[in-house]
């Protein structure tokens, strides 16, 4: 892989991840979201066992869209979970 391809390359998470990163969703409620329509995910696989993987750009605007505390208070998530990871 070039090493343009890793800058451009969207970042997937799985549900672990991607629970931590929306600040300790439990990852099965995540799943569940997912398969509602609710989060915005991508299915892996068919069937009731299928994968769900998460863009953490379309988390984070996700999140930003359903904000109802100011700015300056909600704005840490993302920065807390880069520092963590």
């Amino acid at each position: 892989m070039s090493s343009l391809t890793a800058i451009t390359a969207p970042s997937f998470l799985d549900a672990q991840h991607a629970a931590a990163f929306l600040g300790g969703v439990n990852a099965r409620t995540l799943t569940r979201w997912a398969r509602e329509g609710y989060v915005p995910a991508y299915p892996l696989g068919e069937g009731k066992r299928r994968l769900w993987r998460f863009l953490r750009a379309d988390l984070e605007q996700w999140m930003l869209s359903r904000r109802t505390l100011p700015q300056a208070i909600g704005a840490p998530v993302r920065e807390e979970y880069d520092q963590q990871h």
